[in-house]
């Protein structure tokens, strides 16, 4: 199994060497260790890590909160945030940046690896997620192309036989409008005997 590549974004040097160290002995490839929220953009992009490792605190014009809505908008990349301590204010404003996690510093390798692994197996999810979503949005689409632009007769009925959808074949083909059809039973419309 290939290694997640992870980015880590800390204005401590210290720090974040100690993550790194953290981060190799649990098998993950560390691709850049970055101190700005303008780097952290720019090596999200150059790297494509799997995931980012973000200090809340960071140097720049923006600070990480900023920066992993950036990321996220750009390049849907999942962020971890990590803080020194819990400011309700800042994690109320995380919020929107939509973060896979906290880790809590000093950062504990037990932590910091279930915070990554859940991060990891959410962010594949929601890519299985959307991709289906995308598939069944183009086969809905399909759909709706051949359903309106057949020149068969088509129409859609309930159990009950009341008439939910009908398409322009149904109307050349009988004379009976949408308005004449939708939400009446079969019965109702004798397809055989056309409107005036």
């Amino acid at each position: 199994m290939e290694k997640a590549k992870i980015l880590i974004v800390d204005q401590e040097a210290s720090i974040a060497l100690e993550i790194e160290s953290i981060l190799k002995n649990l098998g993950y490839h560390v691709t850049s260790i970055v101190d700005t929220s303008e780097k952290a953009i720019e090596k999200s992009e150059t790297d494509k890590p799997n995931i980012i490792l973000m200090d809340i605190r960071i140097k720049g014009e923006m600070d990480g909160i900023d920066a992993a809505t950036v990321i996220r908008d750009r390049f849907e990349i999942p962020v971890v945030f990590s803080i020194a301590h819990l400011d309700e204010e800042r994690i109320e404003r995380a919020k929107f940046s939509m973060p896979f996690g906290y880790v809590l510093k000093p950062i504990q390798e037990r932590d910091l690896k279930v915070t990554i692994e859940m991060a990891l197996y959410v962010a594949k999810v929601d890519t299985e997620r959307r991709a289906a979503e995308d598939e069944l949005r183009l086969e809905k689409e399909k759909y709706k192309v051949a359903y309106y632009t057949s020149p068969d007769a088509v129409n859609i009925n309930r159990m009950d036989s009341l008439y939910v959808d009908i398409n322009e074949g149904f109307t050349r083909l009988t004379g009976f409008t949408r308005e004449d059809a939708i939400g009446k039973l079969s019965s109702e419309i004798d397809i055989w005997a056309i409107p005036e």
